[in-house]
């Protein structure tokens, strides 16, 4: 049994999308289509330049919907950006991930049938470790698997690809890592700027989802999505190693 109870503050979720073939994107009826608003900023045009990468970013309440389209690899990546410092509990974080993906299905529904090749969804969370604390006993304290490890171990670097039958067999790629200087994945962090001296212990989690193009309809990529979102939700609020 975990005994993982960090609440976490949000700093990215995030989709990537890898398309069959290329396709055109109008700026603001993808905006409209995800957040009900118009863009705040875009940048290139497929009329212009088909080979042309796009950004899309519209400003919402303390966050950041960015759409960065790139025709040259067929893939779209949709993130939502987080400016706030709020630390979320699970069902917070839950509220969070399925307004998201709600946003991402009807980018699907409207733009994208049968035109997926494979969908990869992740999250980036963040945990302040204060001034009278430590991020590796914080992780001793919190996750089964570190609590047995040497009291005078200062790094952690672990990349792990599992199979979670729980969730339709998906294949996820767990990866740990304190260190100085890096903030992706579990990072140790004491001199980014905008954290002033602050340690920072934060996690990116990512998920694959391969689709079948000839048999696969707009419904079940919902399903998928939400066994996806679902998986996402346990691994951060229950145990990174299952």
């Amino acid at each position: 049994m975990s005994k993982h109870h960090i609440n976490w503050k949000i700093d990215r979720i995030g989709a990537l999308i890898e398309l069959d073939a290329p396709i055109t994107i109008i700026a603001n009826d993808w905006s409209q289509t995800a957040t009900s608003l118009d863009a705040d900023l875009h940048i290139g045009h497929n009329d212009s330049d088909p080979s042309q990468p796009i950004v899309v970013l519209t400003l919402l309440d303390g966050k950041k919907f960015v759409i960065g389209y790139f025709p040259e690899q067929n893939n779209i990546n949709i993130h939502l950006d987080f400016n706030e410092p709020f630390l979320y509990d699970k069902e917070e974080f839950y509220e969070e991930l399925s307004s998201f993906y709600d946003k991402i299905k009807e980018i699907i529904k409207n733009y994208l049938s049968k035109r997926i090749l494979s969908i990869k969804i992740g999250v980036e969370v963040v945990d302040y470790i204060g001034d009278n604390e430590n991020a590796i006993d914080k992780l001793k304290s919190n996750f089964d698997y570190f609590s047995g490890m040497d009291d005078d171990i200062d790094e952690v670097s672990l990349k792990i690809k599992k199979k979670i039958s729980d969730y339709n067999d998906l294949y996820i790629i767990q990866m740990i890592e304190i260190c100085n200087k890096e903030r992706l994945k579990i990072v140790l962090d004491s001199g980014m700027e905008e954290f002033s001296n602050r340690q920072i212990l934060s996690t990116n989690i990512e998920l694959e989802l391969i689709l079948d193009l000839e048999n696969i309809s707009y419904e079940e990529i919902n399903i998928y999505l939400d066994s996806l979102k679902a998986c996402l939700v346990d691994l951060v609020y229950k145990d990174f190693l299952l």
